[in-house]
């Protein structure tokens, strides 16, 4: 079996101390290596554009990161028995929800750290108005669909709800929320199911057994009592049964809204391997000059390195397109089957406008700024546009490998990778995977830095 399938063959050993953790200022200063006809040369980018022929097309990914990382703290529904103060039902310890992707109908793909249920729900704070995430499905690679949501005023839960009702006995959310210990469950709804909870009083287990047997005729389920009752009490965390039998009138966020209030309440989202929190000034170092399409969980770093003056300069002396591949957090995923041709990439939004589409079936000669600009151009091309009409939008899937080359681009400009990572393999797409370790190796001689705040190689 060829080395080229193996996982293990793009492996290198890389120092510590050669992971950037901050961009080099002026970014003309950042090293660029160049490889030509099998030649290295060692220079930096204020010397790019003197590599570069004047006749290739130039593609960039204009994709914006968002601040994909948001700290929100978890209800806690099993003590909605003893207290219905929203203050006393958040937990203190806050849970990073890491923003994958809108998927449709204002649902949403996330990473939650921790452990996450159907149904559990968290709370932030947001215009001074509690947003809401629940958990309404799991995938199988663990990523959760949730849904971002406040209530309408009669129903919300105000987080001075405590101050508000101390000298009262009515510490009641809404009496459409509250388990009263006389609860009467004559109701054929689920008038108050948001309060139920395992640990309920004895005084309401009877009325909520009478209530699990209505509910389980409606279904025609014969289980006993008790099975009926837990799933009652399963169905009590669900915000979305509420929902549709009108108990809870549910604002739910518009995707604008999301990114809205990912932009006030989140941080940027700078990769692990960094291992630091992000700091005010990433907010513009971990964003392109020329970034305008919110939807990126990670920055197409190559596109980086580019100076005001250097991209003025490509303006005026280079034909370029751009296109939009947002970048999702399937990009730090590592590879784990021996066999890379087993891998089940990860798929990403791309969008391309129909005039710059149209610019790069046209052109023979394209170099693209980024693996994601180069994903996107083979995506294009392996669409079989005929006849380009519309824009064209869709899941790029797209897995470059020595095994699955190019057939469109040529030229690349792009970080330094890790191992054993698709980008590698992307790189080795071009060039090989013999050629693409040999290059690694004397970049690492030459202290070249790497990753995303690192410094850059060209293939031409």
């Amino acid at each position: 079996m060829s080395k080229d399938l193996d996982l293990s063959s793009y492996d290198f050993t890389l120092p510590n101390d050669l992971i950037a953790t901050e961009p080099i200022k002026p970014k003309e200063n950042a090293k660029l290596l160049i490889y030509h006809n099998g030649k290295i040369t060692h220079t930096t980018f204020y010397e790019l554009f003197n590599y570069i022929p004047k006749d290739y097309l130039i593609v960039l990914n204009d994709t914006r990161v968002i601040n994909a990382r948001l700290f929100a703290n978890k209800l806690s529904l099993e003590s909605l028995h003893k207290t219905q103060i929203l203050n006393d039902l958040i937990l203190p310890t806050k849970r990073e929800i890491f923003y994958h992707k809108h998927l449709s109908n204002n649902l949403h793909l996330v990473q939650i750290k921790g452990k996450a249920k159907l149904h559990d729900i968290f709370t932030l704070q947001y215009n001074n108005t509690n947003v809401f995430i629940q958990v309404v499905d799991i995938k199988d690679d663990g990523y959760k669909v949730v849904s971002f949501f406040t209530l309408n005023d009669e129903f919300s839960l105000k987080s001075n709800l405590q101050n508000n009702f101390t000298t009262t006995n009515n510490l009641a959310l809404h009496n459409d929320l509250n388990m009263q210990n006389n609860l009467a469950l004559n109701n054929s709804t689920l008038h108050n199911d948001f309060t139920l909870n395992k640990t309920l009083t004895q005084n309401n287990n009877e009325n909520l057994k009478n209530h699990s047997t209505q509910n389980n005729k409606n279904h025609n389920n014969n289980k006993d009592s008790t099975q009926n009752s837990s799933k009652v009490l399963n169905n009590a965390l669900n915000l979305q049964k509420l929902l549709a039998l009108k108990q809870l009138k549910q604002n739910i966020l518009s995707q604008e809204k999301v990114l809205s209030l990912l932009q006030t309440c989140g941080n940027i989202p700078l990769p692990p391997y960094m291992k630091r929190e992000s700091i005010e000034k990433d907010s513009k170092d971990y964003q392109s000059i020329f970034a305008r399409n919110e939807g990126s969980v990670a920055a197409p770093t190559a596109s980086l390195h580019f100076s005001e003056s250097m991209f003025k300069y490509l303006k005026e002396n280079y034909n370029h397109a751009f296109v939009t591949l947002h970048v999702g957090a399937g990009t730090f995923k590592p590879i784990t089957c021996e066999n890379i041709l087993n891998h089940k990439i990860h798929t990403e939004s791309c969008i391309i406008a129909k005039k710059e589409a149209q610019k790069i079936l046209e052109s023979k000669k394209i170099l693209c700024v980024g693996t994601t600009a180069m994903r996107s151009v083979e995506w294009l091309i392996r669409e079989n546009v005929a006849q380009i009409e519309n824009d064209i939008i869709g899941e790029n899937a797209i897995f470059l490998n020595p095994f699955n080359p190019p057939k469109k681009v040529k030229a690349l400009l792009t970080n330094f990778h890790l191992p054993k990572s698709s980008l590698l393999m992307l790189v080795s797409s071009i060039i090989g995977r013999k050629e693409t370790l040999r290059i690694y190796e004397e970049a690492i001689a030459h202290k070249y830095r790497f990753y995303s705040y690192g410094d850059g190689m060209l293939i031409i």
